[in-house]
C-alpha cells in the first residue's frame, strides 16, 4: 500500500487541532460533538450545570465539558457509553462482566477529554499572557500513546500487551453518589459509585497490580468500606507516582489493525522508595471527608494511619470493625 493511501489515527497531541474530530481526525461542523461526561451521567447525578474545577483555577460546567466529533464516530461512542451504562446501573456484579479493555476506554476518554479543555485553556492563557503553552515532549508521548489507544472505541486499534492496571471492588456505597477522581500527568483514574469502586492506572502495563498484590490477595472479593476504598486509591496513585516510566509504544498499520508494540521489551518494574511522609500527604486528600487531621494521618517514627491493614498484626482490617461513617 502506497504511504500516502495508509490510514492513519488522529494525532490530537502532537498538533492540539481543536477544529477537527477528536476522534478521528476527520472535518466536523461546528455544532458537531459529543460530552466527556456521558449524557445518562449527566442527568443520572444532576450534573450537566455543576461545574468542576479545571487547571489554573479554571472552572467550566460538566455538560460543557464538549469534544469535536464526526457523526459516525458519536454513533460507535453511543453505542459503547449504552454498554458501559447498563453495567454500571446493573452495580458490581454486572461490572465484573465488562471487558477490562471496555473500562480502561471509558477511563481513558474521560481522562483525555478533561485534558483535551485544560490544553485548550492553557493556550488562550499564554496567549493572553504572552507565554506559549508547550506539552513536555515526555508528556506529549504519554498523552498520544493513549489518545491512540482510546481511539479503539471507533477505530480497529489493538495492542499487544496489556497497558494498564485495573481494580474493581465492592463497596458499601450509595447508589445516588458519582465520585470520581482523576490525575492527568500519571494516568491515574478511580471511580466509586452504585455499589462498586474502579481504580485504574491507564499506562503502566500492570505493575501496579503486582506492587500490590499481597494486599489485594488480603482483601479478597471483601465489600469495602468507602474509607478502605479511598485509602486503595492513594496508595495506588503514589506506587504510580513512583514508578520509573515506560518508553512508550511504536504504532503501525497492519492487517487492517491498528497495532500498538511496546518500544520496552518488558514490563518497567522499577519504583522509587516509599516514603511515608510523602504517602501520608496523599492520604491526607482522600480522607477529608472523614475530617481527619493530617496530625491524625502521620507521625514520625509510627507508619501512617491505615483502615486496611493492621499495623501490629499486618493483617486485613475487617470493615465491620471500622467505626467511622460510610
Amino acid at each position: 500500500m502506497d504511504s500516502e493511501q495508509t490510514p492513519a489515527l488522529c494525532d490530537f497531541f502532537s498538533k492540539h487541532d481543536f477544529t477537527k474530530c477528536f476522534f478521528t481526525g476527520r472535518d466536523v461542523k461546528e455544532n458537531e460533538e459529543t460530552t466527556v461526561f456521558p449524557e445518562w451521567v449527566l442527568d443520572r447525578y444532576n450534573m450537566r450545570d455543576q461545574y468542576m474545577g479545571m487547571l489554573n483555577w479554571n472552572r467550566i460546567k460538566y455538560g460543557e465539558i464538549t469534544l469535536r466529533c464526526h457523526p459516525d464516530a458519536k454513533k460507535k461512542i453511543d453505542e459503547f457509553e449504552n454498554t458501559v451504562k447498563q453495567a454500571f446501573e446493573g452495580g458490581y456484579d454486572a461490572v465484573m462482566q465488562l471487558p477490562q479493555d471496555t473500562i480502561f476506554l471509558w477511563m481513558s476518554k474521560l481522562l483525555l477529554g478533561i485534558l483535551y479543555h485544560d490544553i485548550l485553556y492553557s493556550l488562550e492563557l499564554g496567549v493572553r499572557r504572552h507565554r506559549p503553552f508547550r506539552l513536555s515532549p515526555l508528556l506529549t508521548r504519554k498523552y498520544r500513546d493513549l489518545h491512540f489507544m482510546m481511539q479503539a472505541i471507533v477505530s480497529p486499534v489493538k495492542w499487544t500487551v496489556r497497558p494498564y492496571s485495573i481494580v474493581v471492588k465492592k463497596l458499601n456505597y450509595s447508589k445516588d453518589i458519582f465520585n470520581f477522581r482523576d490525575e492527568t500527568k500519571n494516568q491515574n483514574f478511580s471511580l466509586a459509585m452504585n455499589g462498586f469502586g474502579i481504580i485504574g492506572c491507564l499506562q503502566d502495563r500492570g505493575v501496579n497490580l503486582i506492587y500490590h498484590k499481597e494486599l489485594l490477595d488480603k482483601m479478597g472479593d471483601t465489600t469495602l468500606h468507602a474509607i478502605q476504598f479511598e485509602e486503595l486509591c492513594a496508595r495506588f496513585i503514589y506506587s504510580n507516582y513512583l514508578l520509573k516510566q515506560n518508553q512508550g509504544y511504536h504504532t503501525e498499520y497492519k492487517d487492517g489493525f491498528f497495532v500498538m508494540n511496546p518500544l520496552d521489551k518488558e514490563p518497567v518494574y522499577d519504583f522509587g522508595k516509599w516514603e511515608d511522609k510523602m504517602f501520608a500527604s496523599v492520604l491526607e486528600d482522600y480522607f477529608k471527608p472523614w475530617g481527619i487531621e493530617p496530625k491524625e494521618i502521620y507521625t514520625f517514627p509510627d507508619t501512617p494511619l491505615s483502615f486496611l491493614i493492621n499495623e501490629s498484626t499486618n493483617n486485613f482490617i475487617r470493615p465491620e470493625e471500622i467505626k467511622l461513617q460510610s
